[in-house]
């Protein structure tokens, strides 16, 4: 039996070519899962799950924006401002929100520095939907990090792992 982290199978055409160390984070609906990959493999004792995601932080931005400005902003309103899409909201509505959603990605970041990732130091590959999260509201200081953000990346990642467990089997 062969199991791989989801955010791992994202990465599985990249897998040859990873010397060193890397820090593949997938910011999810529910779950922010971390996996710890070392010559292309993953570390299982140092990869972990942690309780930030998108679904989470919408819903205390949601909270925060109507304790700041007494009215209740939308969902789908808050994913518009964090997407870059057209939005209805006020401009210094959305400047709120884009804070919140900075605040947002430094609190994940300092979890991961406080759980002992070096973030300053290792590569670090963000992956899926959470992927343009990060890219847009993260620190932008660090040339070792990458963002791939297709909503699709673990399925085709697993695609690409069955491929090539199946070429094995048949050699």
């Amino acid at each position: 039996m062969i199991v791989c982290p989801q955010c791992y199978s994202a990465i599985a055409t990249r897998l040859g070519n990873m010397k060193g160390d890397y820090l593949v984070v997938d910011i999810g609906s529910k779950t922010t899962d971390v996996v710890y990959v070392q010559d292309g493999l993953p570390i299982e004792s140092r990869s972990i799950t942690i309780e930030k995601a998108v679904v989470k932080w919408i819903k205390e931005i949601q909270r925060e924006m109507k304790v700041q400005t007494g009215k209740d902003i939308p969902e789908h309103e808050v994913m518009k401002i964090a997407l870059k899409e057209g939005s209805n909201l006020p401009g210094a509505y959305a400047e709120l929100i884009r804070g919140m959603l900075r605040e947002k990605m430094q609190s994940l970041e300092l979890e991961l520095a406080e759980r002992g990732y070096s973030m300053d130091y290792i590569n670090i590959i963000y992956v899926g939907g959470g992927a343009l999260l990060a890219r847009d509201y993260a620190g932008k200081y660090r040339a070792h990090t990458a963002y791939d953000c297709d909503l699709c990346a673990n399925a085709k990642g697993y695609e690409f792992l069955a491929r090539q467990i199946e070429g094995k089997q048949v050699a």
